[in-house]
């Protein structure tokens, strides 16, 4: 048991580390965990402006190479901007206008809310998300909260202690 979590933890305290030195390549690190860790195909994490356009911030080694770092996105269909909600909302729309791979694949989103800033992290899998996933990319939404509220890097230490990681999984 205690082995096979090491991988984890290992990519957790990379994830810290890259937050503490405030690299510019964590939203690509967190990204490369995300996939790695839940077995998902693509992950790509955008900061969302004041007009509800996607900044690109990072993504998975796996995702489409045409995104640009801090190009603009839009999606006409999204239904994230409609909503008001506290932290972490999930939605899956078939006919969502930024494909994360090049494949026929299923795709969903995660709206994060900060304090400040919201963020929208698209992921993709082989298989339709059910309600199980559902449920644990809103909940790991919540755990990304203090990790994006900057994604480059300045994020309060306090917030991020080994413990709280532990707590939280």
């Amino acid at each position: 048991m205690i082995i096979s979590n090491l991988h984890l933890f290992t990519g957790l305290n990379e994830l810290q580390n890259s937050v503490s030195r405030k690299t510019s390549d964590f939203p690509n690190k967190l990204c490369d965990f995300i996939t790695t860790e839940f077995q998902l195909q693509s992950a790509i994490l955008f900061k969302i402006n004041a007009n509800n356009q996607l900044i690109f911030q990072g993504k998975s080694q796996s995702a489409r190479k045409s995104f640009l770092p801090n190009a603009l996105y839009k999606c006409s269909v999204c239904k994230f901007h409609q909503n008001n909600f506290d932290k972490v909302l999930f939605n899956s729309d078939a006919k969502c206008e930024i494909q994360s791979t090049d494949f026929v694949i299923y795709e969903s989103c995660v709206r994060i809310k900060t304090a400040s800033e919201s963020f929208l992290l698209k992921v993709s899998q082989k298989t339709p998300f059910t309600q199980g996933d559902r449920e644990f990319l809103e909940q790991f939404g919540e755990f990304l909260i203090p990790y994006v509220s900057n994604t480059e890097g300045a994020v309060v230490q306090s917030e991020l202690t080994l413990s709280k990681i532990v707590a939280e999984l």
